[in-house]
């Protein structure tokens, strides 16, 4: 058989299996899918953190043909590489005349769900400025301790606003968190217990009709409170 013919129909096969996993998963309770695609000589699909059992079911129904990430890791656990966390800004609570904080409508989260909360950044400078910002994903990190162990896993749209602010004047940047694992174990979702939120921040000061480099800020100092795990997405 020719090359090109074989070729031609392993793409039909992996078609139709994506086909069969988005018509069959899509509307499935918790929205568990959050992208399929085709790789080479696999179908690529990607759920969210709560979400190990169908990923067990999917492989048992296709095997080989698909490629499957739950969260930030690859299923079956030990499979592949823990998604990269993003080098996150030193600049605590704020700097250059700029303070931040977070603000979440509950100090409480369930393990596999997410939440949305706010940035407030406060211009503490003696004048008014215009500035281009944006916030998040949130991270969650242990009490004390620098280093990140869960977050959001999905995919978002950079969101960036254009804003002005007077002195002493409040704007809030909307973000995301999740709770996905990033721990270099076998779990997909964070485990239950307390955590602090810290949520990156970069905001560019306009003066001049140019845009100066931007602030990088990390909000942080909210503590938050993960319970046991659901079917959510992380």
């Amino acid at each position: 058989m020719p090359k090109e013919s074989i070729e031609s129909d392993v793409e039909v096969e992996l078609a139709a299996v994506r086909s069969a996993i988005v018509l069959r998963y899509r509307e499935a309770p918790g929205g568990p899918l959050v992208s399929t695609g085709i790789g080479l000589g696999v179908v690529r699909v990607g759920l969210r953190a709560g979400f190990a059992n169908l990923a067990a079911e999917i492989a048992r129904s296709y095997g080989e043909l698909v490629s499957l990430t739950v969260g930030a890791k690859p299923y079956p656990p030990g499979s592949g590489a823990v998604r990269s966390i993003p080098r996150l800004p030193t600049a605590e609570g704020g700097c250059d005349g700029f303070e931040v904080s977070i603000d979440l409508d509950s100090p409480r989260l369930v393990a596999g769900d997410t939440a949305r909360g706010s940035v407030v950044v406060r211009n503490l400078r003696a004048s008014g400025t215009d500035a281009f910002g944006s916030a998040g994903p949130a991270w969650l990190r242990l009490p004390g301790r620098k280093d990140v162990v869960a977050g959001y896993s999905g995919y978002l749209a950079l969101g960036i606003k254009r804003f002005h602010f007077g002195s002493q004047a409040p704007v809030r940047l909307p973000f995301i968190l999740g709770t996905s694992s990033f721990s270099p174990d076998d779990s997909y979702v964070v485990a239950q217990g307390d955590y602090e939120v810290v949520v990156p921040v970069a905001l560019s000061i306009v003066s001049a009709d140019q845009e100066d480099p931007p602030l990088e800020m990390l909000a942080c100092g909210y503590m938050i409170e993960i319970g046991a795990g659901s079917s959510g997405d992380g």
